[in-house]
């Protein structure tokens, strides 16, 4: 036996002694629980109580971080308070009944549901319930199907998407910050039966502010269509002693909501403007304040961002959940007949143009009915503030939350962190409203404006404009004629990317930038259907320099 062949022998003998081992490792008990696996994101959470402290300063609570008999829902109405709180009384009290006037006259917002139907809907906290719609009634009812367990086999056709948008909720939860906020809920009508009083019983100073709202409850609903129940639940607001802010519900809606706008950069600005409707839809059916769903936003955006701007995460738990639902929703297209490709199918159903995503509620905040993309982003801006008059200094320097360019990741993957934080800045509503101060620049974010831009990159990279527009797109300014003998390379001291350390325009304060405030629709360059990141970009880069060609001519090539 040669030698050769007696290396080949000894190592394959090793390699069918450790199978044998491990296959008896397999069998010598029962397998252990699989351990949760961990994320560089899992550390260095924000504060929900310190993101949202701004509250106390109109409502000052009683501790309340045992939710004991004799402390829940105990606090005073703050002097500061007394004007912003009667306003989100009087917002919720508005909602709520004119929803509940629709509702007797059968206005229906989508062709098919009342508003107070919807809110009934939303309030199961249910992402295919919810989000089906955001794709339009074509391409929605086949979300919709792969989102059900199958009864035969037992499965779901998208296992991983319901996974991830589930899992995504417990990330940055509120119970605790609920009971430290320890805010009452909206008072529900002694007339009807409930006997909870917003003044509990008078130990709490409002001010002079009502301890009772003129608001109207739903009933228990059975949708036909569906065949599903839709319990009103108010009888588990009290004696389970929730409390009104945040809004939980809110928060999961932008929690699940933009990590599926990510899972489907074409259908951002509807999923995140169906998020605020969910949010809106808790006054509708008069469980939470205005203030409430505005808080529950602040959260819902850090923990999306927190999660999708995690590189090992996203590559790990987004991406195959992406995969998963894009080739679901191909395949569905495909064998309907229109078409072979996602885009194709989805321009084909118009499921983000005249047919998407609509409803045709107004409100005294929402004022107008969606019914494109241009609509669902004013609607969504209104949202952000709901009519509030600033309660802080107004013009104050853009300020990005940290981690909140991992929202446009795929929006616009073209885009380093940096320009994605410049589109940010760009596009962000004024300071100085509700929950501003202490919540790191994510009340001021406008996210469907920001999904729904064209951004300009000079030739050096610097974002110069950021303007509203009918999609999400990145062009690039024509490289000027150079003067004769002149030099076009880049000057030194150039911040890569064309923007400042704090992410906004690298430009003095004060300076004409060009960047407009605004957005529209659709989902970004060529790459944004796919969520490829840049780093494949580079490793096509190094494999064309392997074979010779320069730099240089690289950079001409990508003009």
């Amino acid at each position: 036996m040669s030698q050769q062949h007696r290396f080949i022998t000894r190592a394959m003998a090793c390699v069918a002694a450790a199978a044998t081992l491990v296959a008896g490792l397999a069998y010598a008990g029962p397998a252990l629980a699989a351990e949760t696996p961990s994320y560089p994101s899992d550390s260095g959470k924000p504060n929900v109580d310190a993101l949202l402290g701004e509250f106390t300063q109109y409502w000052q609570p009683k501790s309340n971080p045992s939710n004991a008999d004799g402390d829940v829902f105990r606090g005073s109405v703050t002097d500061k308070g007394v004007s912003l709180l009667k306003r989100n009384d009087d917002l919720t009290v508005s909602i709520n009944n004119k929803a509940a006037a629709d509702d007797q006259s059968g206005t229906l917002v989508d062709g098919r549901y009342t508003q107070l139907q919807r809110a009934l809907i939303d309030a199961d906290q249910n992402n295919r319930e919810t989000y089906w719609d955001a794709f339009g009634p074509i391409m929605g009812e086949w979300f919709w199907d792969g989102m059900v367990v199958d009864p035969q086999t037992k499965t779901r056709a998208l296992q991983k998407t319901y996974d991830l948008l589930n899992g995504m909720v417990g990330y940055l939860p509120v119970t605790a910050a609920k009971q430290y906020f320890n805010f009452p809920r909206p008072s529900m009508n002694k007339d009807e039966g409930d006997a909870y009083d917003r003044s509990v019983n008078g130990e709490n100073d409002l001010k002079g502010l009502s301890p009772q709202l003129a608001l109207r409850r739903a009933a228990d609903w059975h949708d036909d269509y569906r065949g599903l129940d839709h319990p009103a639940g108010y009888d588990g607001l009290i004696p389970g002693k929730s409390q009104s802010f945040p809004s939980g519900h809110t928060m999961a809606f932008y929690t699940s909501g933009l990590t599926l706008a990510a899972m489907m950069p074409e259908f951002a600005p509807q999923i995140v403007a169906r998020a605020a409707e969910g949010g809106n839809d808790r006054i509708v059916q008069g469980a939470h304040y205005p203030l409430d769903v505005m808080g529950g936003r602040i959260v819902g955006e850090a923990s999306a961002a927190g999660r999708l701007n995690d590189d090992e995460f996203f590559s790990k738990v987004v991406q195959p959940a992406q995969t998963e639902l894009r080739d679901y929703l191909t395949q569905r297209g495909k064998a309907a007949g229109y078409g072979d490709t996602l885009s194709e199918i989805i321009a084909n159903t118009k499921a983000t143009t005249t047919g998407g995503y609509r409803n045709s509620f107004t409100d005294a905040v929402s004022t107008k009915p969606i019914t494109d993309v241009r609509s669902a982003v004013a609607s969504y801006t209104q949202r952000l503030t709901y009519g509030y008059q600033q309660v802080g200094k107004a013009g104050q320097a853009p300020r990005v939350p940290d981690n909140a360019e991992g929202l446009l990741r795929t929006v616009f993957p073209t885009l380093n962190a940096k320009q994605r934080r410049a589109v940010l800045a760009a596009t962000e509503i004024d300071s100085g409203y509700p929950l501003d101060s202490t919540s790191d620049g994510w009340q001021r974010l406008n996210l469907a404006a920001a999904f729904t831009s064209k951004v300009t990159l000079n030739q050096a990279g610097d974002v110069v404009k950021v303007e509203a527009g009918d999609k999400a797109e990145v062009v690039r300014e024509s490289a000027p004629t150079p003067a004769p003998g002149g030099n076009e390379q880049n000057k030194p001291g150039t911040v890569p990317g064309g923007t400042s350390g704090d992410g906004s325009p690298s430009a003095k304060p004060g300076a004409n930038t060009g960047v407009v405030a605004g957005g529209k629709t659709s989902a970004a360059d060529s790459l944004a259907h796919t969520g490829i990141d840049m780093s494949l970009v580079t490793v096509l880069a190094m494999a064309m320099l392997a074979a010779g060609i320069t730099l240089e001519r690289l950079r001409r090539m990508t003009r």
